[in-house]
């Protein structure tokens, strides 16, 4: 992998937006599986507790063992294999929102594009090395693939330094 980004980052008032925009070799059933499938999820993100449907509470939890990997958010919207809005609560207390949309070309391609809005300038880079360290591990999922140990984290090193810049680029 290359230390190429694929996301971009955005003011919206005086908050920062990160989007994601990939597409994967699977279709549109499968895709949104992987976006809404609490087994599925935890392939490539992390394990989701809860109700994915619309005003459920759900938890995700990156890392069992850091208390501070923990989110807690409610589901907004929840529109089959369409649209998957979240209101999430990480660490500092701070609501956040994403929004995933995915779209099917009607073959063996899917498009997954994802906002993740309301960060603070700090947040949104080291978010945007982390969305897409992420959705590149879903697209190995997709494929048929496994993540390695540690590629998440080796990953967000090499793209953090590369989102940094793109912020700083923005002034």
């Amino acid at each position: 992998m290359t230390n190429e980004i694929f996301g971009s980052l955005r003011a919206r008032d005086d908050r920062w937006v990160v989007r994601m925009e990939l597409s994967v070799d699977c279709d549109l059933a499968t895709l949104w599986g992987f976006v809404t499938e609490p087994p599925r999820l935890l392939r490539w993100l992390a394990r989701v507790t809860g109700e994915l449907s619309p005003g459920g509470e759900i938890e995700i939890v990156f890392d069992e063992d850091d208390p501070h990997q923990r989110i807690t958010g409610s589901v907004v919207s929840c529109e089959s294999r369409d649209r998957l809005e979240i209101t999430w609560i990480f660490d500092d207390g701070t609501p956040t929102d994403i929004a995933v949309t995915v779209a099917g070309d009607g073959g063996g391609t899917a498009t997954l594009a994802l906002e993740h809005s309301g960060l603070s300038a700090g947040l949104a880079t080291g978010y945007g090395a982390g969305w897409q360290a992420y959705l590149e591990g879903l697209r190995v999922v997709c494929a048929g693939g496994d993540i390695a140990d540690g590629a998440w984290e080796q990953r967000w090193q090499e793209l953090k330094p590369r989102y940094d810049e793109l912020l700083k680029n923005l002034g």
